[in-house]
């Protein structure tokens, strides 16, 4: 999946596809023992608890994200990823 970011744009890119309010995505790739790809994809809007830092449950005290909001990205961050993956 990282292969397919690196080639067709960066994250920030497919999230100008995605027209939200957002307006940068942070992510993390990880690898770990067994071959596969994790990653976690945090968007990012202006004036949030992270804003020029890095993402860290300790800076925060209640829920960052509006309940639904992370599950609703889920399948257009896949679409928009398939999309360059398959363009």
């Amino acid at each position: 999946m990282m292969s397919v970011i690196c080639r067709h744009g960066t994250p920030n890119d497919i999230l100008a596809e995605l027209e939200t309010s957002w307006v940068k995505l942070n992510y993390e790739a990880h690898g770990n023992t067994i071959p596969h790809l994790h990653m976690h994809f945090y968007p990012r809007y202006p004036g949030d608890p992270f804003e020029g830092g890095p993402i860290s449950a300790k800076a925060v005290r209640k829920p960052v994200y509006a309940p639904g909001e992370i599950t609703a990205l889920r399948p257009r961050l896949l679409e928009a990823l398939v999309d360059r993956a398959e363009g």
